[in-house]
């Protein structure tokens, strides 16, 4: 599977993730206006904006052969829990065939989330899941560390950046 996900928070996290699981994984580019353009020019007009920044690194991935993307679904008033579908709309749309998996809570549909999980794990045992998850984790609480640091020693800096 050559997989991707959008440019969201720490995108090394899901990169290594997915990469410890045995996919081919295709590092998401950040937005820049070429991507933003893409994303306008071929999104719904009302659309938020963070759905047009999505459209447009898809539309990228989709110039490096990527037959996979990951995302999370989501509820509440942000309308992200229909992302997953519409892009999937949107692509097939400018004629390519993706799939799209969307990661949503195991309290919405336990079986759902079972199966997504079976499925991203390949042929990766449960054990080696388990010891994936513990390395994800560990590496997600150092990130978390490192940017607590970057927080504190920005505010004491004399360059004004």
């Amino acid at each position: 599977m050559r997989l991707s996900f959008p440019y969201m928070g720490p995108t090394i996290v899901y990169k290594k993730l997915f990469e410890l699981l045995g996919h081919d994984v295709v590092m998401p580019p950040k937005p820049n206006k070429e991507i933003i353009d893409l994303g306008v020019k071929y999104s719904p007009e009302f659309a938020c904006f963070p759905f047009k920044v999505i459209t447009g690194i898809y539309l990228k991935l989709m110039e490096k052969n990527v037959n996979t993307l990951v995302t999370s679904g989501g509820h509440g008033p942000c309308r992200a829990g229909y992302y997953g579908e519409v892009h999937k709309k949107i692509l097939k749309d400018l004629g390519y065939d993706v799939e799209i998996i969307v990661i949503d809570s195991p309290h919405d549909d336990y079986k759902y989330f079972y199966d997504i999980v079976k499925r991203l794990k390949g042929d990766s045992s449960w054990f080696k899941v388990a010891k994936v998850i513990k390395t994800i984790y560990d590496l997600t609480r150092a990130l978390d560390e490192i940017e607590k640091k970057i927080e504190i020693l920005r505010a004491y800096s004399d360059s004004g950046k």
